[in-house]
């Protein structure tokens, strides 16, 4: 029997809702979501992106894959260091179907408070430094258990 090539394609957010598939015996989720906060490239105006689902709920937290590249600098001797490429990810929040929320770094705090306003036992907790950036799937859980209607 002859097997035949396979063309390689490309799928783009556009094109699915959703993908799933398993990866080391985990169950991954890429949810196709509206690109309601800008995300990309500053070369693509993509009006939907993949993200990975991390928790599901009246909160959905995903986390939010890009390629980050550091600046090449030349070495004094003649010589240039080309920049390393690398994986990164951003947190962000979505409640129900409304719009995507990725707190910003400095105004962790400040987005955060604004974001879930409509809990105030999870912004005491923020206020009181009980949550810090470091417990993003705290939070989620914290919002799907205590807030959620």
């Amino acid at each position: 029997m002859r097997m035949e090539k396979r063309k390689k394609k490309t799928l783009r957010p556009t094109d699915a809702d959703e993908i799933r598939f398993n990866y080391e015996g985990m169950e991954v989720r890429m949810i196709s979501c509206a690109n309601t906060i800008g995300l990309g490239d500053i070369f693509s105006d993509a009006e939907k992106l993949f993200l990975k689902l991390e928790i599901n709920g009246a909160v959905k937290l995903y986390r939010y894959y890009y390629k980050q590249t550091t600046g090449g600098h030349s070495n004094g001797m003649g010589g240039y260091t080309p920049g390393v490429t690398y994986t990164a990810d951003n947190f962000i929040f979505q409640k129900g179907k409304g719009e995507l929320m990725m707190p910003r770094s400095l105004r962790w705090r400040k987005d955060m408070l604004e974001y879930f306003d409509d809990c105030p036992g999870l912004r005491e907790q923020i206020e009181a430094k009980e949550f810090r950036k470091g417990d993003i799937e705290a939070i989620a859980m914290y919002y799907n258990q205590h807030c959620a209607k």
